[in-house]
């Protein structure tokens, strides 16, 4: 082996957070009908260890930075989704969906799309739109930026002390 490769071992392994997901992929797929990235498929072997790229460069090498969510696909439709793994007990999953609901014209969070029981554990998941940075696209004007930040306060304020 040489000393590229042996460097690389340690990051073609998945995390015990990125395990969880890999463990019930095929139940994703099958059941609640998301699909993930190779990487969380079962037998899955790093692609740049066949192809010499560099592991940052395949969409394989990208692990998680954080193992509660995960980008998917919702197979139906192809629509890129987070699903957000939260725990039970803590109800999250409930208090997301209250939010979430558009009643009022101030709610500027973001849709929960569908959340469903993880058969055997602990765990809920929550399906959410795939969103981007609001950085991305920069803000062209001051007016654009100055509204961003008008509706941000707008949910942080009201609305959520209305619900307490």
């Amino acid at each position: 082996m040489n000393l590229e490769w042996r460097a690389l071992d340690g990051v073609g392994k998945l995390t015990d957070q990125e395990i969880f997901w890999r463990d019930r992929q095929v139940w994703l797929q099958q059941s609640a009908g998301y699909m993930l990235r190779p990487r969380f498929r079962p037998g899955w072997t790093p692609s740049w260890r066949r192809t010499g790229s560099f592991w940052l460069d395949t969409e394989d090498g990208i692990p998680l930075l954080r193992g509660v969510s995960i980008d998917a696909i919702r197979i139906r439709d192809n629509t890129d989704v987070v699903l957000k793994r939260v725990e039970t007990d803590l109800e999250e999953h409930i208090t997301a969906q209250e939010v979430s609901l558009p009643r009022d014209p101030r709610n500027h969070c973001v849709p929960i799309l569908e959340v469903f029981e993880v058969p055997d554990s602990e765990y809920h998941i929550i399906v959410m739109p795939l969103l981007r940075s609001f950085l991305v696209p920069r803000f062209d004007t001051i007016g654009e930026a100055v509204e961003f930040f008008s509706q941000f306060f707008e949910v942080r304020q009201p609305f959520l002390s209305v619900r307490s």
